[in-house]
């Protein structure tokens, strides 16, 4: 998080970042799904956790909350995004809306099919500049060493994330 925060700083950008949380304290044991914001001037101003994890995800994250619904200044405008299934939620959008946000970021692994589809929703709903970046992975990104590799590669399957980032206007 230290080198993201001093690139975002350094290139003068303020980013959307999905990441993995441990939790602690009272949550220790769990693990959330977390769609952090930053800041180039002040750092890391947002964390939100993931409010429902979607289908085979409940095995490895916990439930989040709705801290960190918020939309944040970003050079005039106002940014807010939430993380890969959220976005079908129309209330988890409806708080960001009434935040005043003018710039919605909607993470995604990289599924073209799910991504495509609610981008140009969010756009026309909220009325709001629509940003999904999404990735790409291949069994060639996978580290031979990777614990699991010889299953994956078993499976037969090759493409795991095939894109769809897009951008849509309000």
């Amino acid at each position: 998080m230290k080198m993201i925060t001093e690139a975002a700083r350094d290139f003068r950008i303020f980013v959307f970042l999905s990441i993995t949380e441990r939790g602690t304290g009272d949550a220790r044991g769990t693990i959330f799904c977390n769609l952090v914001a930053i800041s180039p001037e002040a750092g890391m101003v947002g964390n939100h956790r993931k409010l429902i994890p979607t289908f085979d995800e409940r095995l490895v994250w916990g439930f989040g909350d709705g801290f960190g619904l918020e939309a944040y200044d970003v050079k005039g405008a106002k940014a807010g995004g939430l993380n890969c299934w959220e976005n079908w939620m129309p209330l988890a959008r409806y708080a960001l809306y009434c935040g005043g946000e003018d710039i919605h970021v909607s993470t995604w692994p990289g599924a073209d099919a799910e991504a495509t589809r609610i981008v140009k929703t969010i756009a026309k709903e909220g009325r709001v500049w629509s940003i999904a970046p999404s990735g790409i992975l291949s069994i060639d990104d996978i580290p031979t060493s990777f614990a699991l590799y010889d299953e994956i590669r078993e499976s037969g399957e090759t493409q795991f994330f095939n894109g769809g980032s897009s951008i849509v206007e309000p």
